[in-house]
């Protein structure tokens, strides 16, 4: 019994040296409020979880002004974040939960917070598409569940510390490029506004479309495809690409376009110009001729044309460009 009792006794100082360094959520939260100038919120769970986690701190790293950067990176060392309210309070939770709040969706890398926040970032891309990306992104993320993908928009809202969103906008950046694209395939799409019809085109953007037409229900008039070749090494593709579009539908139109390559590997329409399909050799006026530029697998509105004489139904060209290595 003796010797249970001694060994307990020179466990103790053991113990007491294991627990050194390990900072009580409660004391980190009133090193990093600042003396009261930042408020907290979370729940009461929480102090808990962050005991079991014993995370080891300096305690001099929780002091002076960098106390409060000190303590963002404790805090993610114990499997939290800190989310921004909008009435200036920071919330913390789990990191498994912080997709689920109503997170800041920043548009740009160079306005993520300084701190490691948990926030959104809104990547569009400019020649890939987000389904290709998805899985490499959901790879790089605390939670593969925090990424969402709009077609229509070919853009990503990311959801992660903030210094993982700067590493992964580097990675995206590196790999959204368009250099290697020799071929572009060229997709020309008519629709018309019509009552109680939805007949779009798969991954467009239905607010567009009623911003374009007024109408809400939409049915094709016809649509094409055509592939532009623009030569096959980055020094050869500065030539004009040139692609006649048939629109196969109700009424016969034809889409004449001519293309470049912008300095950025995007592509240019120079001259998009939609015509009645007449027999060869005979002319007619273009019913909409314009120039515009577009995104990689992105819908776009070239215009509208005029009625066909037997409805006032507003008709809409879309446009959508696709590299083809």
């Amino acid at each position: 019994m003796k010797s249970m009792i001694l060994l307990a006794a020179l466990a103790l100082p053991m113990a007491a040296a294991a627990e050194e360094g390990v900072v009580s959520f409660e004391e980190l939260i009133v090193k990093m409020s600042d003396g009261g100038k930042r408020h907290f919120l979370y729940p009461d769970n929480l102090s808990q979880r962050f005991a079991d986690r014993k995370v080891h701190a300096q305690a001099e790293s929780l002091e002076g002004p960098s106390a409060f950067a000190a303590g963002m990176e404790i805090l993610k060392a114990a499997g939290m974040a800190t989310v921004l309210q909008e009435s200036g309070a920071i919330r913390i939770v789990l990191v498994e939960s912080a997709g689920k709040e109503a997170l800041r969706v920043i548009s740009s890398v160079a306005e993520l917070p300084a701190n490691d926040e948990f926030c959104s970032l809104a990547i569009v891309l400019r020649f890939g598409r987000t389904r290709d990306l998805l899985a490499p992104v959901q790879a790089l993320i605390s939670d593969p569940r925090n990424v969402v993908c709009t077609e229509s928009t070919n853009s990503m809202i990311i959801s992660d510390y903030a210094s993982n969103l700067r590493k992964l906008a580097k990675i995206i950046e590196r790999i959204d490029v368009g250099q290697d694209a020799t071929n572009w395939r060229i997709t020309v799409a008519v629709l018309e506004g019509k009552d109680g019809v939805v007949s779009a085109p798969e991954g467009f953007d239905a607010a567009k479309l009623h911003e374009a037409t007024g109408r809400t229900s939409f049915t094709f008039v016809g649509d094409g495809m055509a592939t532009l070749s623009m030569g096959g090494s980055a020094s050869d593709r500065g030539g004009k690409g040139v692609a006649l579009v048939r629109l196969w539908g109700g009424e016969k139109l034809a889409s004449n376009i001519r293309t470049s390559i912008a300095q950025d590997g995007s592509l240019m329409i120079d001259e998009f110009v939609i015509l009645t399909d007449l027999a060869e050799g005979k002319t007619n006026s273009p019913l909409l001729q314009t120039r515009l530029g577009v995104k990689s697998g992105v819908w776009t509105v070239a215009g509208s044309l005029p009625g066909d004489g037997t409805s006032n139904a507003g008709r809409v060209v879309l446009v959508k460009a696709e590299p083809v290595k």
